[in-house]
């Protein structure tokens, strides 16, 4: 659990540009040349889960936002026996102009991240995401704008 906040994190200071050039789009781009479009930070963060043991999944779909709908993907990852959705590049993003880390779409449940995310057909054989004991706010007793606070200590010129 905290393994995947570690390595959330790491993908947020390493990623130093978002960029939409074709090679944006691989995990190998977001980790070694630190570029990434959406895609690229969420198959990095698939790379580096898996790597650690973590089973996790590429979830494609759309994203509502800003009265824009976008072709987007997030991560699904299993934690125990529960399942949660994690959107590395909006947790990223969101506060990029503070040099911070939004954690309000880290481990969060279905009903959460179909408020602004919808699971296009291929992704919607994907399970469940049932989890509700490893939120962020669950995990450390506060909630994600809190971390996000304490979070722009992290210095991404890394």
């Amino acid at each position: 659990m905290e393994k995947t906040l570690k390595i959330l994190a790491l993908i947020c200071i390493m990623i130093s540009i978002t960029s939409y050039a074709f090679a944006s789009y691989t995990a190998y781009e977001a980790i070694v040349n630190k570029k990434a479009s959406n895609d690229g930070y969420t198959k990095a963060l698939q790379v580096l889960l898996r790597q650690s043991g973590i089973p996790c999944y590429y979830s494609f779909g759309r994203l509502h936002q800003d009265e824009k709908t976008v072709e987007h993907s997030w991560n699904v990852v299993r934690l125990g026996e529960s399942h949660y959705n994690v959107d590395p590049y909006l947790n990223d993003t969101m506060l990029g102009s503070f040099n911070a880390i939004s954690y309000e779409f880290y481990n969060v449940s279905d009903s959460k991240i179909k408020q602004s995310h919808v699971r296009n057909s291929v992704s919607s054989g994907l399970p469940a995401v049932d989890g509700k004991e490893l939120t962020y706010e669950k995990l450390y007793g506060e909630p994600c704008a809190i971390g996000a606070l304490k979070s722009l200590k992290l210095d991404k010129s890394y």
